[in-house]
This record gives structure tokens, sequence and C-alpha cells, in this order.
């Protein structure tokens, strides 16, 4: 199941240390997270979701006892459940904040856990987490091959309030999250963001 997992996704399914009854697996692509997170035995259900036809065309075989794969736009999932792992990765900040929209309105998400890792526009999925209690069990930077990624694992039983730009991330300035950070922060001034100024502020402060 785990054939040609990315050093990515090894990663991020090492963050799961406590079974769940379900895991989520939204906008699951080839569904190599899920299947890795089940076959560490961390869920007793997996439910692969994704709203392109022909990836979940692809990933009708797998349908069994234990795997559910469901052809859906994960904001309209009203099932989770409780004790469940929502595992959204690979997607940008906004259909991630859209799918976390959908599932609050939907779903009672008090006993949720999630492990997000947008593409792009972090610090929007931060401030809906911010906005919304969604608070952080831990963040990582993961690097795979050239890219760098975000991920944070938060949900409303934890203490720590997600951070706006995730400072803690640069905090032991090596040279990986240095280059992401100059990376990120030279993007936003191109594009013009405010939030630049912020990171532009913590990478003066880190060099």
């Amino acid at each position: 199941m785990s054939s040609g997992l990315s050093q990515r996704l090894k990663a991020i399914s090492s963050l799961v240390q406590k079974n769940y009854t379900s895991v989520w697996d939204i906008c699951c692509d080839h569904g190599k997270l899920g299947l890795e997170i089940l076959k560490r035995d961390k869920c007793e259900k997996l439910f692969l979701v994704d709203c392109v036809e022909s990836i979940m065309a692809n990933l009708k075989y797998l349908q069994s006892e234990q795997v559910d794969v469901i052809c859906k736009d994960g904001a309209f999932i009203d099932n989770l459940g409780s004790n469940s792992l929502v595992c959204i990765c690979g997607v940008g900040g906004e259909e991630m904040i859209h799918i976390l929209e959908g599932l609050e309105l939907r779903n009672d998400l008090r006993d949720t856990d999630f492990i997000l890792s947008p593409h792009n526009q972090a610090y929007k999925v931060r401030s809906y987490l911010r906005s919304r209690g969604l608070n952080k069990l831990s963040e990582h930077l993961i690097t795979d091959r050239s890219w760098t990624y975000e991920v944070l694992f938060v949900g409303h039983q934890y203490n720590e309030e997600v951070s706006e730009i995730g400072e803690e991330l640069y905090l032991n300035s090596c040279d990986t999250s240095l280059k992401h950070l100059k990376k990120i922060t030279k993007h936003y001034h191109n594009t013009k963001e405010t939030i630049a100024s912020k990171y532009s502020a913590l990478l003066t402060k880190l060099t």
C-alpha cells in the first residue's frame, strides 16, 4: 500500500500516534496518505474522498469493509462521527478553508483532529484556525526534494493557539527553514499581501 510513498507523506503519517475510529483523507489524490495510516493500524475505518471522478474511479478497487471510496466535495461530508482524524494535504489555502467551513457547518468537531498541509497561503489557513478555536497539538516543516511544506496538527481539544505565521517553525534557524522563510517572504512581497511585513520582521530577527 505504501509503494511510492513520498518523504512528505511518510513524515505526515508518522505524526499519527493515537488510534482513531475513522480517518478521512480528503482531496486524497491517490489515497496514499490514508492507506499508509490504515496500514499502521491507526484507524478502524478509512474514508478516501475526492471530487475528481477520474481519480475516484481508479480507487474503486480499494472499496472494502475497512475502506470507503467517496467521490464528493469534502466540504459536504456530514457524518464524520466521534474520534475522527481529518487529513487535508496538498491543496491551496482557500480550498482548504472552504472544506473546513463546510465540515464545521455539518459536523460536531469537538473531538475531531485535523492534519493540514496547504501548498500555499498557509497564513490564511492559520487565521481561519485562530478564528474558530482550532488549537495546535504540533506544527512542522517537512522538506521533500526541493519543496518545503507547513504541516499543522490541530483540534478543539488542544490548548495552544495557532500562531499567525508559524514563528516556531523557524526558531532553529537551520538552512532549510530559513530558505523557506525567505522564499515565502519574497512571494508575499511580490503579491503585495499585507502579511509580508510580518514575515519580513521575523526574517530580520532571525538573520
